[in-house]
């Protein structure tokens, strides 16, 4: 007696186009799941469908789906039968794998001193500011978010008497970042404005004169986005260096004294409500997310830590 295989052939073919291969898993810093409609959030699939035809591939011939398992990650799969041709698949793993690598990645500036520009000084301050480097290399590395409130004992006595047990004030979105190396001056800050616009000002000690002195200095950074919000006064990058020059008893007793920051102003988020100069938790996160997506939509190297975009990928395996 003679057995046909047809029929379990047809089976198992059926049961096979049903099945998809698992090319990748995504592991993100945090979740990457619409807790409203526990769905994968848009812009990590609208990405990824981009860098697939980047590629070369049809976006179709990848699937893209949440993890069963952890809500931080994204799963790649290719069908069973067909999908991408092989040779495309390398140049995606290694884009990918990219984003992991340069997470390091710091913000680069350099600060040229320009004393041509300081009006009165004295020969003696700028014989010894001219002695001094005239160019800094420096990177900046994301430390936390900072959220400023212009707020004074005037304006809580003013809302005590109106009877209000809360103050609204003007606020605004920075960010601290850890400077290396240390720059040699006191502060950094604006100048008054000229005709060229507001000028960035150093601020250092001089040994000559035992004086406090403004220098104007020039800044490039790396980032082309950030450069040009610089330059077009959208962004004061720079604010106030915090760290023991300014207050040396704060930074001996916070262990920092080996630590200097600067501060990015990325701009106002708004007025706010607080209890004279106090915010509860969920106030401070909310204050702190929409700064720290203002940072953000300045691309690199902030979208590492902040946002929503295949920049927060943490890390990524191949199968």
């Amino acid at each position: 007696m003679r057995l046909s295989l047809k029929p379990l052939w047809i089976t198992l073919s059926l049961l096979l186009a049903g099945c998809d291969n698992e090319l990748a898993t995504l592991t993100f810093d945090h979740h990457v799941i619409d807790s409203s409609n526990d769905t994968l959030i848009q812009v990590y699939h609208d990405e990824l469908k981009a860098l697939i035809a980047e590629q070369g591939i049809d976006p179709e011939d990848i699937k893209i789906t949440s993890s069963t398992k952890d809500r931080r990650s994204i799963v790649l799969k290719t069908p069973f039968f067909g999908g991408p041709d092989d040779s495309l698949i390398p140049p995606l793993k290694e884009h990918l794998q990219s984003i992991v690598n340069n997470k390091e990645a710091t913000l680069e500036v350099t600060f040229n001193l320009l004393p041509d520009k300081m009006s009165v000084i004295s020969s003696g301050e700028r014989e010894e500011i001219e002695a001094l480097a005239q160019e800094y290399v420096v990177t900046l590395e994301i430390e936390e978010p900072v959220i400023l409130a212009d707020y004074s004992l005037l304006d809580g006595a003013n809302a005590a008497l109106s009877g209000s047990e809360t103050v609204e004030s003007h606020a605004s979105c920075s960010i601290a970042m850890l400077v290396e190396p240390k720059l040699p001056f006191q502060k950094l800050t604006l100048g008054g404005e000229a005709e060229e616009g507001f000028n960035q000002i150093l601020v250092k000690k001089l040994s000559n004169s035992n004086t406090f002195r403004e220098i104007p200095v020039d800044i490039t950074t790396n980032s082309q986005k950030l450069q040009e919000a610089l330059e077009n006064n959208q962004v004061t990058m720079f604010i106030n260096i915090r760290d023991e020059y300014v207050n040396p008893i704060r930074a001996m007793l916070e262990g920092k004294g080996n630590r200097q920051q600067l501060e990015i102003d990325f701009g106002s988020i708004g007025a706010i409500r607080h209890e004279y100069g106090s915010l509860n938790r969920h106030q401070m996160s909310g204050l702190e997310k929409r700064c720290t997506n203002m940072a953000a939509a300045y691309g690199r190297p902030f979208t590492y830590q902040y946002g929503e975009s295949l920049d927060r990928l943490e890390s990524v395996s191949f199968n």
